[in-house]
């Protein structure tokens, strides 16, 4: 556990003091699972890595589209 501890610090040091986002979720669970193939092959770990990982894109394009959406919006309505 302090492997995993180590590594979602690493990836929660500079957002700490704000929510995490389900993009963020999906990037923690993909480096749990990889703290675990490291330490011994099961298949399914390298499976669900994957799975999270393309989550974890998918949601982060859906929100970088969603705030360009909002922003370009925004400034034709001025």
């Amino acid at each position: 556990m302090k492997s995993i501890a180590k590594v979602w610090s690493v990836l929660l040091s500079k957002i700490l003091k704000t929510e995490i986002t389900a993009h963020q979720v999906c990037l923690m669970y993909t480096a749990a699972k990889l703290v675990r193939a490291s330490h011994k092959f099961k298949e399914d770990s390298y499976i669900d890595a994957q799975s999270y990982l393309e989550q974890a894109k998918q949601l982060h394009e859906k929100k970088e589209t969603k705030e360009f959406t909002k922003k370009f919006k925004n400034y034709y309505e001025l």
